[in-house]
């Protein structure tokens, strides 16, 4: 074998250990997903105490699991078993079928613990180019989500489980920018969701935002743009792009009432260049 072959079997070697590192989201990053997932889909699987959707709670319990898993795999620190101790909490809660809010708010908690100890890259660095993300979505997702979000492309059919509808607006709710952003670039197991993550960060964060837009429609951007302007306070609110990519719309509502918050995410999910 001549050395330049070597040569070159090095480098597409190295190239493809770089690309695999890259391409592998850290525990910490699963971990927050796996929370958040159970903060916004506990609901389809107990109400009033009662187990309505086994196949959900199994992955609750599952989800659960893994993400304690997942940060004893982290460095050991102080701040490490205190998010432990909030997961255990929340593992109890859902065994004991809690309701709903409370177990919601207690994987939130253990997300914010979670990104507190162990930071993470929140936000682009610049503003995302949405005309990018509008046109990665139609040639990656619309597939199967639906040219307009609503879960409903060609091959969508027989997927089990099913793409989900972006417009769904009590899903979206519970949904942050950054919490879409880590499902693109991780992917999710046992659905057809793959990871994205051979994107350019920058595209993955344009998606996100486009993907973020569906459930709050064009109809309501003027409004949240008035209510932008009019308000010193509410810019305040968002510094800067992380400040906007964290926040779900159900915690915006909790602060200024929902059909607001609902006008305002459709704006600023619009014009991210407003914050930036």
């Amino acid at each position: 074998m001549t050395s330049k072959l070597l040569r070159c079997l090095s480098a597409l070697v190295l190239a493809t250990l770089c690309l695999a590192a890259h391409a592998a989201p850290g525990a910490s990053q699963t971990a927050w997903r796996l929370l958040d997932y159970i903060a916004v889909d506990y609901p389809e699987a107990v109400s009033n105490g009662e187990v309505v959707n086994e196949f959900e709670y199994a992955e609750m319990l599952e989800f659960s699991t893994s993400a304690g898993e997942l940060i004893g795999e982290l460095e050991p620190t102080p701040a490490r078993e205190g998010v432990l101790e909030q997961v255990l909490g929340l593992r109890a809660a859902i065994e004991a079928r809690q309701d709903p809010a409370r177990v919601g708010a207690l994987a939130r908690q253990a997300a914010a613990a979670l990104l507190a100890a162990y930071p993470m890259p929140l936000a682009p660095a610049s503003t995302p180019d949405l005309e990018r993300g509008a046109h990665l979505y139609q040639q990656l997702c619309a597939s199967c989500h639906g040219a307009t979000g609503g879960g409903d492309g060609p091959a969508s059919v027989g997927l089990d489980p099913p793409a989900i509808d972006f417009t769904d607006a009590g899903r979206a709710r519970e949904r942050s920018v950054f919490a879409l952003y880590q499902v693109i670039e991780q992917g999710l197991e046992g659905t057809s969701m793959a990871s994205y993550a051979g994107l350019p960060e920058d595209d993955r964060w344009a998606l996100s935002f486009h993907v973020g837009q569906y459930a709050f429609p064009e109809a309501e951007v003027e409004r949240g743009q008035a209510l932008w302007e009019a308000d010193p306070v509410l810019r305040a609110r968002f510094p800067d792009l992380a400040a906007l990519t964290q926040v779900t719309p159900a915690a915006l509502a909790a602060e200024m009432g929902g059909a607001d918050a609902g006008a305002l995410t459709a704006f600023l999910r619009r014009h991210p260049d407003a914050v930036a």
